[in-house]
């Protein structure tokens, strides 16, 4: 009898971390950070540029180089599945607020 190992999602959230699967290896980026630093990246139009803003200001050096070393399609395809996870993670703690009891 031989046992197969299960295949990870390409992508997926655990934690505080979204992860995806790339030929560059698992590439986890943290999806909680200080406010200040969603402050310092919102103004930058491209995705792609606020995200090397995010991993500059996490110091996240070795999933910059992941990125780094893939295809573009590739790079893009993360950062959009990026900022839908962390668009789905504040969406769901805002509805988390708004059904809390009134103090």
């Amino acid at each position: 009898m031989t046992t197969t190992k299960a295949k990870k999602p390409k992508f997926q959230v655990v934690g505080d971390m979204f992860v995806a699967q790339s030929t560059e290896g698992e590439i986890k980026i943290r999806l909680a950070f200080k406010t200040k630093l969603l402050r310092a990246i919102r103004d930058s139009g491209d995705e792609i540029d606020q995200v090397f803003a995010l991993l500059d200001g996490i110091g996240d050096k070795k999933t910059q180089a992941q990125l780094d070393e893939l295809d573009i399609f590739d790079t893009t395809e993360i950062v959009r599945e990026y900022f839908e996870a962390f668009t789905e993670r504040q969406n769901a703690r805002l509805g988390e607020a708004s059904s809390s009891p009134a103090s």
